[in-house]
């Protein structure tokens, strides 16, 4: 007799259903869900949180390398931040100098000029929520120019606040070759000059931070001969005074003293034999510039403006005062007022005619309000090291309205 067949029961087996952030599997069957059937998702939903975004920023440049006088265009990209500030900070090496330019979305900045003395103007700049662009010429500065860029503004913080924040770029290095021309220009062309004759030539619209790798000279040729007048560079520890530099043997002028002031160079010269000559005046170093040339002629000098003895005629010419005409005949200047019955302020014209008395002693000098030892010295023709000298006086070379001050 055939043995009754066993019946496997089928096994079953179910997906359990994919459940939503804080909710679990659980089983609503009394025969305990086998193979996973009848399981359900139990418990309240939770809604997660967003993931918090980085900000980020880029910054590129449209050269490696340009020349001095050209335009580089800086470009940034920023993500992750709203109402976004940009701020892009220049650095020039060779003169440690930094300049910052800022920016903010939606807003476009007009042409500024660098008031440092790399001169890294900025032509332009605009702005995004995620791009902005600086368009910025390089006047002066040679060597590397490193940029950085920097934002602030909104950023997505932890559950979803924002808080203030911003992201920096890597910077970028751009180099610049070349020395810039720079304008050079000679104020006026001296008159009337006679050998023996002091007299003043200027190179203005000279800015007062002009760096320590900068100087300006002065070059002089009568057609045979040609001299060079240099002055040193700035020097702040001489209050701005330059050297002067003795003549050598046939040259055409002696370098009294060269000065720096407010917007010019100042040199005073002495003539030293008569001549027809072209002056012109350049700068060197950090740039270079020359002049437009001048031509004077120095005269010999005549029996009225020669010497100092009693009896001697000095007919006044421009450009003269009477402290530099003393100082050229070899007579203090008070004598010579006095002898022409000249008082304060000292004034004196073309064409007038001074007697000129015998030389005398040292002369003196009354500070008045507004006064300052180089201002002094500047205006009588001396040197101020000297004049502090004889009066006994050492830094800060402090004088006060009604000191007297021997002239050397």
């Amino acid at each position: 007799m055939d043995a009754t067949p066993t019946i496997v029961p089928q096994q079953v087996s179910c997906t359990p259903p994919a459940c939503a952030a804080g909710q679990s599997l659980t089983c609503g069957q009394a025969d305990g869900c086998p193979g996973g059937c009848g399981t359900i998702c139990s418990g309240p939903t939770v809604t997660p949180t967003p993931a918090v975004v980085a900000p980020t920023l880029t910054l590129t440049s449209s050269a490696a390398e340009i020349k001095v006088s050209e335009q580089v265009t800086f470009t940034g990209k920023s993500a992750g931040v709203g109402n976004p500030q940009y701020t892009l900070a220049l650095q020039a090496a060779s003169l440690n100098s930094i300049v910052a330019y800022s920016v903010t979305a939606g807003q476009t900045l007009p042409a500024q000029a660098d008031t440092t003395a790399a001169g890294l103007d900025l032509v332009s700049a605009t702005a995004t929520q995620t791009d902005v662009t600086f368009v910025v010429k390089v006047a002066l500065a040679s060597g590397p120019v490193k940029a950085t860029l920097a934002t602030t503004g909104e950023v997505a913080g932890p559950g979803g606040a924002f808080v203030s924040g911003g992201s920096s770029a890597p910077p970028l290095t751009v180099n610049v070759t070349g020395n810039p021309a720079i304008t050079v220009e000679l104020a006026g062309t001296p008159t009337d000059v006679v050998v023996g004759q002091e007299f003043q030539i200027s190179i203005p619209n000279v800015a007062i931070d002009t760096p320590p790798a900068r100087a300006f000279g002065l070059t002089v040729d009568n057609g045979t001969t040609k001299q060079t007048l240099l002055s040193a560079p700035f020097d702040a520890e001489r209050n701005k005074t330059l050297l002067s530099q003795p003549a050598p043997q046939g040259a055409m002028f002696e370098l009294v003293d060269a000065g720096w002031f407010e917007g010019y160079v100042d040199f005073t010269l002495k003539a030293l034999q008569p001549s027809k000559v072209t002056i012109t005046a350049y700068a060197e170093g950090d740039v270079s510039g020359k002049s437009e040339p001048i031509t004077f002629t120095v005269n010999a000098a005549s029996a009225g403006g020669a010497g100092g003895g009693t009896g001697a005629t000095y007919t006044v010419k421009a450009g003269d005062t009477l402290f530099s005409i003393g100082r050229a005949l070899g007579v203090d200047w008070t004598l010579l007022a006095s002898a022409n019955g000249i008082g304060e302020p000292y004034l004196i014209h073309p064409g007038d005619t001074l007697a000129v008395p015998a030389a005398g002693g040292a002369g003196k000098y009354t500070v008045k309000a507004g006064d300052w030892l180089y201002k002094i010295a500047r205006e009588l023709g001396i040197d101020w090291a000297e004049l502090a000298r004889v009066n006994g006086l050492t830094a800060p070379f402090l004088v006060y309205p009604g000191d007297v001050l021997t002239l050397p």
